[in-house]
């Protein structure tokens, strides 16, 4: 009889899975980044119930070095009610060491780039308190 073990976890073992990934090793990546993630919905992807036919994005906000502080996530309850239906992810990342907060990241269905954008760009999220703001086209397993 075989145990089965847990895979490594903790910064040394990210930092080896992204060391090890075909595409970054290939190149194909100009950078990459690992973050801690407190996840602030309650509730984790596989939990929420999509429309087959939308599409899905991923925003990563993260903290600029030279504020003078670093943004802190709204709360999920203050976050506009059309924005929250549609919230696949979201949480707070932080630098590996877990104290200094790194931003924000948030997972969103969507019909189209612009239906995200309006939503985003109701202001209550808070977005534009980080310095910078990524969107990428996003699916269940990854990145598009």
């Amino acid at each position: 009889m075989s145990r089965s073990t847990s895979p490594p976890v903790g910064p040394e073992a990210a930092a080896e899975f992204v060391a090890r990934e075909p595409y970054n090793k290939a190149g194909l990546f100009e950078e990459h980044f690992v973050w801690r993630f407190t996840n602030l919905l309650g509730r984790t992807m596989w939990h929420f119930t999509r429309a087959a036919d939308e599409l899905c994005f991923l925003v990563l906000a993260q903290a600029a070095g030279a504020l003078p502080s670093h943004p802190i996530p709204v709360p999920v309850a203050d976050l506009p009610p059309k924005l929250r239906e549609r919230l696949i992810v979201y949480g707070q990342l932080r630098n590996l060491d877990g104290e200094e907060p790194a931003g924000l990241a948030l997972a969103v269905q969507a019909p189209t780039r612009e239906a995200l954008d309006a939503l985003l760009d109701d202001g209550r999220a808070r977005l534009a308190g980080y310095g910078e703001v990524a969107i990428h086209d996003w699916g269940f397993g990854g990145r598009r």
